[in-house]
């Protein structure tokens, strides 16, 4: 499944400002899901809104009184909160948080976009938002980094067979090179030299022998 930067959360009485506020941070490179744009077709809305925030990494709240007064916006937060996702509060109109909008948003650092034109304060939130994304990659590129090592220290995961596999390519080349210098290669025939020191190893065996056995007086037959 895809995965979002920024999970838009507002009233449908904003969505002129949510639907700008997209456009902005879309042209800046920043990928949004924003309803009712990314509910696909036969999905029931409640479950689109939960997968799409878990697979988002910033939440951009359009704050305004409906916002402000709106349940579902409420559980948006609430489930961002949980899920530890970081929210930027984007204020277009001058009212009081409610106490439970407060209770989440009391110690967030808001960007207020009151005054006119609403672009110049959107262009600023982009800013912030892919700020936010670079602090987040870096710190999944540690995470990668310190992941376990497998028993051939190779990463675990799916990228560990990958990595066996590039360094199997690359011994084999090496091993066979090797054993072609050592004259070893898998159904070739030992070479003169090494027969004629086979032969005389075989030689010396015989004679010892033959000695051994004149020494102590049987009769031995020597045969070819």
């Amino acid at each position: 499944m895809m995965e979002f930067d920024a999970f838009i959360s507002s009233s449908s009485r904003d969505k002129t400002a949510a639907d700008a506020t997209c456009a902005v941070l879309e042209s800046a490179g920043v990928r949004c899901w924003i309803a009712p744009r990314d509910v696909r077709p036969g999905v029931e809305y409640g479950a689109a809104i939960i997968d799409a925030i878990e697979r988002c990494h910033v939440m951009v709240l359009i704050f305004s009184s409906s916002a402000n007064e709106s349940r579902q916006v409420h559980r948006e937060i609430e489930r961002a909160v949980s899920r530890g996702i970081p929210i930027v509060p984007v204020r277009i109109e001058d009212v009081v948080p409610t106490k439970s909008m407060e209770y989440f948003l009391g110690a967030i650092h808001w960007l207020d976009a009151l005054t006119p034109p609403l672009e110049d304060h959107l262009h600023k939130l982009a800013e912030t938002v892919k700020a936010i994304l670079q602090v987040d990659d870096a710190a999944q590129g540690r995470a990668n980094n310190a992941a376990p090592l497998d028993k051939g220290g190779a990463p675990a995961g799916a990228k560990a067979a990958d990595f066996r596999n590039r360094g199997q390519v690359k011994a084999y080349p090496r091993s066979e090179k090797k054993a072609s210098r050592a004259g070893w290669v898998l159904g070739a025939r030992p070479s003169g030299r090494s027969r004629k020191r086979a032969d005389g190893a075989s030689h010396s065996a015989r004679t010892k022998a033959i000695h051994s056995a004149r020494a102590r007086g049987d009769a031995v037959r020597l045969g070819r």
